[in-house]
């Protein structure tokens, strides 16, 4: 997980954090002479460590938070609200901690960035207070992140609304050519 980091107007602090990785079979792979990623099929065993691992950081991170932290919102990496709130339950939290996949829904699954995503369209709805902050990438590796938000800058107020009315919409065939799965004319 990166962040810019500054000494200056600083609007999130930065509590605790933890990392846990776990050695997974590998789900996905591309040999250096294809140009395409195989899938092994592995979803159902890669689900159940992911979240494992995931669990595992948020536990170890929500243990060095000091006596007075109180988490507002937890943003977790997964792709459906429902996985999110089993996890946030699995965690202690209920319903209205969970942040929920509401940028996801919104753009689809943005890989590496998704979290921070989440958290900037997070940040509009919770003004002040601690936000849980979990990734989760390929090799089983997840980092927990609790955020103390001090403020919120002005410019975050639309982020969702500001997501949504920017995207841009391609029928299937510009989409192939995107991938460059056929000819570009």
């Amino acid at each position: 997980m990166a962040m810019l980091v500054s000494g200056e107007d600083v609007f999130i602090e930065i509590n605790t954090s933890a990392s846990v990785c776990a050695e997974l079979l590998g789900e996905r792979f591309r040999r250096d002479t294809q140009s395409f990623v195989d899938d092994l099929e592995l979803r159902a065993y890669h689900k159940e460590g992911s979240q494992q691992v995931i669990l595992a950081a948020a536990r170890a991170a929500l243990q060095k938070l000091d006596e007075a932290g109180v988490i507002n919102k937890v943003i977790l990496p997964v792709k459906d609200g429902r996985s999110a709130l089993m996890l946030a339950k699995k965690l202690g939290f209920d319903e209205q901690h969970v942040w929920g996949t509401k940028v996801f829904s919104k753009v689809g699954d943005t890989g590496a960035c998704m979290v921070f995503m989440e958290l900037a369209g997070c940040l509009a709805e919770i003004g002040e207070g601690n936000i849980l902050m979990v990734s989760y990438g390929s090799g089983a590796c997840s980092d927990a992140v609790i955020l103390k938000v001090k403020k919120v800058p002005d410019i975050m107020a639309g982020f969702i609304n500001d997501l949504e009315s920017s995207k841009v919409y391609i029928d299937y065939l510009t989409y192939l050519k995107k991938l460059r799965l056929i000819g570009v004319n």
